[in-house]
């Protein structure tokens, strides 16, 4: 065999094929100069090595190679070699990004803003749906709810006495049951008074879900029994929650046993709570004992109860759905009376759902969308590291040549991958902690368990997860097409600017068409509620709320102890307040709208009409108002009269009614002088003198239901007892926040002992009515711009890209009489094409997914077709305004420097 006399060929090739011309000659000449000096003095082996070095490093700038000869032993075991390798690529990776600070900023942002929004999202979900209840063996807990079907209604609702009592007794599958219900009681005495939020409930609660007080005790069945007053706002004991006790109390241990003021009788303290207990969720401040009589328990129809049950250890839900079924049939068959077609209906379901409630929906949508957000992040990502690895070809090939495996170049190449998503991971979680902040901030009142969110170590966990699977996501693609590169193909190309292979180019276009048609089902999203909000504010409620005040009083029933002195007192507060300086009008209501539901459905008798059962009879809501409401609240009389200071005790009993109850009741009649009553012996019946518009009552995207009004001072004689606690609505001409102080000092002057709760202006109750609507709309918008520019960056990358590697092409179309225009024209269209192809697949899965919506939009179709064209359009121009930089960039090319390039 012939011995080399100059320097190795391959080297000589590498350094042929990758050098520009103009270098060529020289660099070889200095490289072959230096090698045979070297030969001579340290022998053959040495300078081939040194050679090879020089190549590759002019080659590849930064690379730092370790050269072995085949006299060296190898000493470490292959799992050493591998770690050894491992950490070379981890070293090669970090310095490659600080080499392109520019390109590694814009990943770890990019990937920073995806990883942490979804984190953020994620904690809000653990924390209100995922996390288990601070309970024991929270699973084995369900809700009961029934359908009695009176008056028409199919709604599962709450429970009445005798049906809990017949779930505690007849049902085997349940180990125990425990009811309550939610009330309000004044702390204090007539110097200093306060409300506070109070639950009722039985003596098995505690013992259900397997709470020990932190001080004292439970009340006990004893306690729980009812007293000489038939519905007393407070038991005889109370248990304190851990907040209260802090607040109130300052701590003290010693609580336990002092006796204060509450629900105008004098209590004794026998627990407090511990800290973190929340049932049935936040906010409540101490419990009491239910009372409930279950000897002799109140009727069938009266359904105010919550009742919770724990399941027997060997029982299933099923099992216990399977006889709450019988149960239901046999309540059915023994009371028809108030069980009318179709009976009876008891609904079990896991006790977390009933937290939960409606949450649900909305927060896994706002999850799946910003895991659409991410996904784009990767998508785009992805893209940019396919259009790096065409630049870095020439390196890839020089690693295969010198003999680097296929996985060996693919795993540095996902290293680098990982790298980005590990930093972008971190930064995550500085962003995740602050939007957790802006999502408390941004989060509606009744958002439940809010106390459980925030970045734990389950988030932690799942931040790890989603970073090292966006790495991966990422990062496979470009590192097996990197990986498979040709080496003779890629160094051919030398020096000289080509146009990538055909299909590294689909794949970057798929890519972006991809991201296009995310970007769209996320803006479609945010469009349909962004509408739905505006629809809420836009939809006409049929009460006014500009200038109109409203705060809840709560009289003192010691103090005012029949129905005339409570009649009495409302009127002259509402006399003193119409006599300052500004104010319109004022009134009281039991019932305030967007606030308090007040009393549920009252079933009523229609003069003339054949008697039925209690249950067959019509069934609809009651409000108890002052003379003067109607005018307050800018609710339109359309035929009849309104309430005077003449209708009182003394007077026939008349009725108010809404449209929806006049069209139900007497649709092709004048309900005016007709009467009805409440069902029940020795109910008056009332005279109907007039018809006013639907109210919008319950909540904003409800549809109106039949309502009827009676004066505050009757409704003891002919309707349900008025409450003495009411909802005093005051319309001020001038600015009713400043003129809320005057308000209330005027309300102290005519009983200072008053305690006074929910003091609201109408638009900061109607604003609050949307909060969970406009929670959702505003996150969906944020992800959908984020989807938006994310792909509005992909389109401009993928074009300004194809751009580059056309110079040349460009250059020899110019030369030869295209005009600048057309390839502006032509590039734009390029963009434009991609954008169409992601828009009509984005449109199709929003239609597709468009049900997911369905039960959040309002006062539009999940299909809306203005909102999908609208965002189809918006899609288009941003891509046209992406496609325009790069497009410019091509138009003004010189086919002159073009060509030079080249040579």
């Amino acid at each position: 065999m012939k011995r080399w006399e100059g320097p190795p060929r391959l080297a000589e090739f590498l350094l042929i094929l990758s050098l520009p011309s103009r270098y060529r000659e020289q660099q070889l000449g200095d490289l072959s100069e230096a090698f045979f000096t070297l030969q001579e003095q340290q022998g053959r082996p040495k300078a081939r090595r040194w050679y090879c070095r020089q190549i590759l490093k002019s080659v590849i700038p930064n690379l730092r190679l370790r050269m072995r000869g085949s006299h060296r032993r190898v000493q470490n075991t292959k799992r050493h070699h591998v770690i050894d390798t491992l950490f070379g690529d981890l070293s090669h990776a970090v310095r490659g990004h600080l080499n392109r600070p520019g390109f590694a900023a814009v990943a770890v942002v990019t990937l920073a803003l995806g990883i942490g929004a979804n984190a953020a999202i994620f904690s809000v979900v653990n924390g209100v749906l995922l996390r288990q209840l601070q309970l024991e063996n929270p699973q084995r807990l369900v809700d009961v709810e029934v359908s009695s079907g009176i008056g028409g209604g199919s709604d599962f609702s709450l429970v009445s006495e005798p049906e809990y009592l017949d779930l505690g007794h007849q049902i085997g599958s349940f180990a125990q049951v425990a009811a309550y219900r939610g009330s309000e009681v004044t702390i204090g005495d007539s110097s200093s008074t306060r409300r506070v939020r109070v639950l009722k409930a039985s003596a098995e609660l505690l013992p259900l879900l397997g709470v020990e007080p932190l001080l004292g005790r439970y009340f006990t069945l004893d306690e729980d029994r009812p007293g000489a007053e038939q519905f007393p706002d407070v038991g005889s004991v109370l248990v304190l929650g851990y907040e209260m006790w802090h607040t109130d109390f300052g701590g003290d241990p010693g609580v336990i046993g002092r006796r204060i003021v509450a629900g105008d009788q004098s209590v004794t303290i026998v627990g407090v709570m511990p800290d973190g207990f929340e049932f049935p969720d936040a906010g409540w401040q101490a419990w009491t004992p239910l009372q409930l009589d279950r000897t002799d328990p109140w009727y069938r129809n009266n359904h105010y109860l919550s009742v919770v049950g724990r399941l027997a250890p060997e029982a299933s839900i099923e099992e216990a759905q399977n006889e709450v079924d019988i149960l239901a049939a046999r309540s059915t068959a023994d009371h028809s009376e108030y069980y009318p077609d179709p009976g009876c209906r008891f609904r079990l379901r896991p006790f977390q759902s009933r937290v939960v409630g409606s949450i649900a929906t909305p927060l896994y949508v706002l999850m799946g969308a910003v895991g659409f957000v991410l996904l784009t992040a990767c998508v785009n990502l992805a893209n940019l590291l396919l259009a790096r690895g065409e630049a870095r070809k020439r390196e890839i090939a020089i690693r295969h040549a010198v003999g680097a495996s296929r996985i060996r170049v693919a795993r540095l190449l996902l290293i680098e991958s990982l790298l980005l998503a590990a930093v972008g991971g971190a930064v995550g979680l500085i962003v995740a902690d602050l939007g957790v902040d802006a999502l408390l901030a941004l989060a509606p009142a009744g958002l439940p368990r809010l106390n459980n969110i925030g970045v734990d170590n389950t988030v932690l966990v799942f931040s790890t997860a989603i970073a090292v699977a966006t790495g991966l996501t990422f990062g496979l693609l470009p590192a097996l097409r990197s990986a498979s590169v040709s080496p003779a193909d890629s160094l051919k190309r030398g020096g000289r600017a080509f146009s990538g292979d055909r299909a590294g180019n689909i794949v970057r276009r798929v890519l972006v068409s991809s991201q296009v048609a995310l970007a769209v089902l996320l803006v479609v999203g945010a469009g349909l509620m962004a509408r739905t909000v505006l629809e809420m504010y836009g939809v006409d409620t049929g009460f006014d709320t500009t200038g109109i005040a409203k705060f809840r009083l709560h009289p003192s029933g010691a103090k005012y102890d029949t129905p005339q002195s409570g009649v009495t007192l409302y009127g002259e507060i509402i006399n003193r307040i119409e006599r300052l300086p500004g104010v319109a009008a004022a009134s009281a209501t039991s019932s305030p709208p967007l606030s308090e539901l007040g009393w549920g459905r009252i079933s009523i008798v229609i003069e003339g009409r054949p008697a039925v059962s209690i249950g067959e009879t019509p069934a609809e809501r009651v409000e108890h108002i002052t003379p003067g409401y109607l005018e307050t609240i800018g609710i339109t009389l359309v035929r009849g009269r309104a309430f005077t200071n003449a209708d009182d005790i003394n007077s026939l009993p008349v009725v108010v009614i809404n449209e929806s109850m006049a069209s139900a009741h007497w649709p092709n009649e004048d309900p005016i002088g007709k009467r009805f009553r409440v069902h029940g012996d020795g109910a008056p019946f009332m005279e109907v003198v007039g018809v006013v518009r639907d109210v919008r009552h319950l909540a904003v995207n409800q549809e109106p239901s039949a309502r009827w009004y009676v004066p505050h001072a009757q409704a003891y004689e002919s309707a349900y007892t008025s409450p003495l606690s009411m909802a005093l609505l005051v319309r001020s001409e001038t600015d009713i926040d400043a003129m809320i102080p005057t308000l209330l000092e005027a309300v102290r002057t005519v009983d200072g002992s008053l305690a006074i709760s929910r003091v609201l202006t109408l638009d900061q109750v109607f604003s609050g009515a949307l909060k969970s609507e406009r929670f959702v709309a505003i996150l969906l918008v944020l992800f959908g711009a984020m989807a938006l520019v994310l792909a509005a960056v992909g389109v401009y990358g993928v074009i300004s890209y194809a751009v580059s590697q056309r110079t040349h092409e460009i250059g020899i179309r110019m030369a030869l009489g295209a005009k600048g225009s057309s390839v502006l024209v032509h590039v734009m269209c390029e963009g434009l094409r991609l954008t169409a192809v992601g828009v009509v697949l984005g449109l199709l899965a929003a239609l597709v997914l468009s049900r997911v919506l369905s039960s959040m939009v309002f006062g539009i179709d999940p299909t809306d077709p203005a909102t999908y064209a609208g965002v189809a359009v918006a899609l288009c121009l941003v891509a046209l305004l992406a496609s325009l930089i790069p497009a410019r960039r091509a138009s003004g090319v010189s086919p002159l420097l073009a060509l030079r390039e080249e040579t």
